[in-house]
């Protein structure tokens, strides 16, 4: 976790309460919302966020998590310039405005913020929380369903921060209606534009996420990140799917609810994908597992303009100009030379291994 976004998400939360005991009523209400849209999800696609204990207990517990999976994403791939037009669609709380303003702030420039959600109680919190931070920048609200959202407004950014799992839930035709949703979304871009997805990292929620991903590729649009490879995801051919994890130390008073509720967030998982008009080509590949030691061999899972692939290695011949692949972590990205084909994979160790960049660093 790139400390960066941990000192703005102070910031924004103030003083830690480490003294304080969280009240019953709150952790009965995380523990509400966390059935409500991981578990038995029976609060997804609601407008849950109107009841004020609900909403008080995502703003506490799951609002700094969403904003340090938005701040992540938005570091990693996304440049705002001065005056971008900037649209959070299903704001919610405004976690994912939150972070988009920070990101404006470090490039130092200002933008032109729209949020808009059906809960309306949750967009009056919005406004609360983000205007004593605009610094230059505007902010406009609306209530709105998404599901039948009408506009022709361009923008040089939209934001969908955990909505599409809540789209369009009990239709047999899902997953069309979701990719007719993106695209109608991705029309909505300026050239050069980038819509960012982010979503639970669950399987079910992931996997919706990588098909919707393969059908608007095939209908034109680019994947800036995580991705670098452009054709049929490999993670659904092999019954598997692709998530982020980082590590954090959530602050005392969050840790105490975690504890008094039995919901560890000590790491934060998520799904994502940044998503643009314009043809993309990278030529490194992601690291998409943990290593895996097996008899003196370190192996990968990489994934990149092949599609995926293992990338193997005896330990002892790790040094050298391939030293950086004996610790890579999950989303970093790397290049190599020619490597053998072996019976597990692709053997780098008599090439060169270079790190060019991670998930915590601009592309």
């Amino acid at each position: 976790m790139n400390p960066i976004y941990t000192r703005e998400l102070s910031r924004w939360l103030g003083t830690d309460h480490a003294d304080r005991t969280p009240p019953l009523a709150l952790v009965d209400a995380v523990k509400q919302v966390s059935d409500g849209l991981i578990k038995e999800r029976q609060l997804v696609g609601t407008a849950y966020l109107n009841t004020q204990l609900l909403r008080e207990a995502y703003q506490t517990f799951w609002w700094p998590m969403t904003y340090l999976h938005a701040a992540t994403v938005l570091g990693h791939a996304v440049e705002l310039e001065d005056g971008a037009k900037v649209l959070d669609l299903g704001a919610g709380g405004g976690s994912c405005s939150a972070a988009a303003l920070d990101l404006a702030n470090r490039n130092g420039v200002s933008i032109h913020l729209t949020a808009l959600d059906h809960a309306s109680d949750a967009l009056k919190a919005l406004q609360e929380l983000l205007r004593p931070r605009l610094n230059g920048s505007t902010l406009n609200t609306s209530t709105l369903d998404l599901e039948f959202m009408d506009s022709t407004e361009q923008f040089d950014l939209i934001l969908l921060g955990h909505v599409l799992n809540e789209l369009f839930t009990h239709d047999p035709n899902r997953d069309q209606l979701l990719v007719d949703f993106v695209d109608s979304v991705l029309k909505r871009l300026k050239p050069n534009g980038k819509l960012v997805i982010i979503e639970p990292a669950l399987k079910e929620t992931s996997r919706t996420l990588h098909r919707v991903r393969d059908q608007v590729i095939a209908s034109g649009a680019s994947v800036v990140a995580p991705c670098t490879y452009q054709g049929p995801c490999p993670a659904l051919q092999d019954n598997d799917w692709c998530h982020t994890s980082l590590s954090w130390e959530p602050p005392v008073y969050i840790q105490k609810i975690s504890n008094l509720s039995g919901i560890d967030r000590t790491r934060l998982a998520f799904s994502y994908l940044v998503l643009t008009q314009t043809p993309q080509k990278r030529d490194a590949y992601r690291i998409v597992s943990e290593p895996l030691h097996t008899k003196g061999r370190l192996r990968y899972l990489a994934c990149g303009p092949e599609g995926r692939l293992p990338l193997v290695a005896p330990e002892s011949r790790v040094k050298g100009e391939n030293e950086v692949f004996r610790r890579l972590p999950p989303g970093d990205l790397i290049e190599f030379g020619e490597g053998q084909e072996k019976g597990d994979g692709l053997d780098i160790s008599k090439t060169w291994v270079r790190r060019v960049g991670s998930q915590d660093e601009p592309l």
